[in-house]
């Protein structure tokens, strides 16, 4: 999973730049902290292993971090298109 990877990075080369934008930016160290936060975060609303959540999939370093922390809990993410409709 992308989560194993990851920890195998941030293990290795923890203090690389791993997500970043102009205004952010996570090391590999730093984003699996944020990951593994999150994750608890997720598991304390009831979220578990196996559930399936749909994400609406912007082009952010916020999605990229649900989208692991989705992955260490063992819920599959969903990822749609934030421009499509309801329909």
């Amino acid at each position: 999973s992308m989560y194993a990877i990851l920890e195998q990075f941030a293990k290795e080369e923890g203090e690389k730049r791993f997500l970043f934008t102009d205004t952010r930016c996570y090391t590999a160290q730093s984003a699996l902290w944020e990951v593994k936060n999150l994750a608890a975060q997720l598991m304390k609303s009831g979220i578990k292993s196996q559930d399936w959540i749909v994400l609406r999939a912007t082009r952010s370093i916020d999605t990229a971090l649900l989208f692991l922390a989705l992955q260490a809990v063992g819920a599959a993410a969903i990822l749609t298109d934030p421009h499509q409709t309801a329909e």
